[in-house]
């Protein structure tokens, strides 16, 4: 037995025989668009692999005492569904792009830019756009605790008086 074939060579050959036990041969794309056979049909991984071990063309390929794969470790499940943009790749995402913002506090503070998406800190102007009047209407005034302006507003019904007291209520 060459190096060659107990090497590289011999994990290609134990992927194909799982590719064609799962009924998918062929590249990713074709894997992912094929109909799968329904379980009744299907035999299992580790059922096929001793069938094809035990054929003289397989014993030919594969030195006798050599550690036989797990069905784990075979197949498309290798990837996890991690192939593509979509679920399998969203456990990969562990890594932050955006921190808090120190002036509007909202998550959207780009760390490499060293700008704010939300705000456009450390601009010394509040990011605000009109074609966005929803955006608009969440920042406005009276969305917060206005703990100056509402001083201001009672204040102002009471014509800005100072030095007197209140009139009794009778």
């Amino acid at each position: 037995m060459t190096e060659q074939q107990n090497g590289p060579g011999r994990c290609r050959f134990f992927l194909k025989i799982a590719l064609s036990v799962d009924g998918c041969t062929g590249s990713n794309r074709a894997r992912r668009n094929c109909i799968k056979p329904s379980n009744a049909q299907r035999r299992p991984a580790n059922v096929a692999i001793a069938t094809l071990l035990t054929s003289p063309h397989a014993q030919q390929r594969v030195p006798s005492g050599s550690p036989v794969p797990s069905s784990s470790s075979l197949g498309p499940a290798d990837n996890m569904g991690k192939c593509g943009k979509g679920t399998g790749s969203f456990g990969l995402r562990h890594t932050k792009s955006h921190t808090l913002c120190r002036r509007c506090g909202r998550r959207s503070f780009h760390i490499q830019k060293s700008t704010c998406g939300s705000c456009g800190y450390p601009a010394a102007k509040i990011r605000k756009y009109n074609w966005s009047v929803k955006a608009i209407g969440r920042k406005t005034t009276g969305t917060g605790r206005m703990r100056h302006l509402k001083l201001v507003h009672r204040r102002f019904k009471n014509g800005f008086r100072e030095g007197t007291a209140a009139k009794k209520q009778a």
